[in-house]
């Protein structure tokens, strides 16, 4: 399994569980950075790997709320499974790597990865508890 991870090196140190910012942001960082970053690894695996994780621990990027209970972010994901799985074909397990309070929290009674863990190209739930 390759499992891409995002790392972060700023003045405060701080790491991808810890990013965060507007819903716009979020999504301009998605498109331009993040998703050709992945899909370059996916097309770079491909015949080499029985599993592909398309994120680790996003979980302040993935619980932003766009304001109408809709997270771009996790949206942006389910996406991205579909492109990582036409590029690695159906014998490739996909999933993402939740942070464990990513999982079990909710904000609001709304869980947002649950759009993701229900994407038809999610093959399992991945979670990260160290």
């Amino acid at each position: 399994m390759l499992t891409p991870m995002l790392m972060v090196d700023n003045q405060d140190k701080s790491c991808r569980v810890d990013m965060y910012g507007s819903a716009s942001d979020a999504i301009r960082w998605f498109d331009t950075q993040y998703k050709p970053w992945l899909l370059h690894y996916a097309t770079l695996v491909k015949g080499k790997v029985d599993a592909f994780l398309i994120g680790s621990e996003l979980k302040k990027i993935t619980s932003i709320d766009d304001g109408s209970h809709t997270f771009p972010i996790v949206d942006k994901l389910v996406e991205l499974a579909t492109e990582v799985r036409t590029i690695l074909g159906p014998d490739v397990q996909i999933s993402y790597g939740a942070d464990w309070s990513e999982y079990h929290h909710t904000l609001g009674g709304w869980r947002p990865l649950d759009k993701l863990w229900a994407s038809e190209n999610i093959d399992f739930v991945g979670i990260s508890a160290y």
